[in-house]
């Protein structure tokens, strides 16, 4: 597969489909600091929407959003991702310390990562319920995007 425009600029800049995450109205309450053989993820309490997730529980599922679209840029990138979670206990805001391997990217890397830039919010009501077998079906796991380490 060619390369296209996003894979550039994502290769250029990784962590950019990191910060397309969906995240709790938009607030995006994560931090990167890059490191030199590592990336590190915090949550940016600063951000936290307090009357409507007084505890937290939206802000970090939007730091995994985040941290699920960084892996997904890197693996096609040529780069397996090796997350670590929650690495310090003395900092409950360092969520994850990510390093990289190398990694032979496929069609379903590279399929997933151009995904990240088609992705929209809809917050409209399902018009039925979801089926079963879709529901089953988009929330069985194809293939692990990063080995997760505790």
């Amino acid at each position: 597969m060619r390369e296209t425009h996003r894979s550039r600029a994502y290769r250029r800049h990784p962590l950019r489909p990191a910060v397309r995450a969906p995240s709790v109205h938009n607030s995006q309450p994560w931090r990167w600091h890059l490191g030199h053989d590592r990336l590190d993820l915090y949550a940016d309490f600063g951000r936290q929407l307090t009357a409507t997730d007084p505890r937290a529980r939206a802000l970090m599922v939007s730091c995994g959003a985040a941290l699920h679209h960084l892996g997904t840029a890197l693996a096609m990138l040529g780069r397996h991702a090796t997350i670590h979670r929650l690495p310090d206990p003395t900092r409950p805001d360092h969520l994850a310390t990510i390093t990289c391997t190398p990694h032979t990217p496929t069609d379903l890397d590279r399929g997933l990562a151009a995904a990240i830039t088609t992705r929209r919010s809809d917050r409209r009501r399902y018009p039925a319920p979801v089926p079963p077998a879709d529901l089953r079906a988009i929330t069985t796991p194809r293939r692990p995007l990063a080995e997760v380490l505790d």
